[in-house]
């Protein structure tokens, strides 16, 4: 499939997924991952209160309720603070969502 880079609002994308990055305990903290809460509706923020938090480098699906897409994956990026592990930290969250998208049979995120 070839690969397509698309400058939009995230929360208008009719496709099988998006990625919202977000905190260890799923719960919207302000900017893009707020604004996909907002338009997702109140039953994403239920669906991401029983989920059990994540860690950093997770990634958990969820359903996309009201958005155009069928899945949001979310993920929580690193905090990195310098030396020379931030690879390894990204690397892992890369590997993670990817397993989460061949799983899913998701092929447009």
């Amino acid at each position: 499939m070839p690969f397509k880079i698309v400058r939009t609002d995230i929360t208008k994308l009719k496709c099988d997924a998006i990625v919202n990055s977000t905190n260890e305990r799923l719960y919207p903290s302000g900017g893009m991952d707020e604004m996909i809460h907002k338009a997702a509706g109140e039953e994403l923020l239920a669906m991401c209160q029983n989920m059990g938090g994540l860690n950093v480098g997770g990634a958990k699906i969820t359903p996309a309720y009201n958005l155009r897409c069928k899945y949001v994956i979310h993920t929580v990026g690193p905090y990195w603070r310098g030396g020379n592990s931030a690879g390894d930290i990204y690397g892992f969250g890369y590997r993670r969502n990817a397993g989460i998208i061949g799983v899913g049979r998701i092929y447009i995120v």
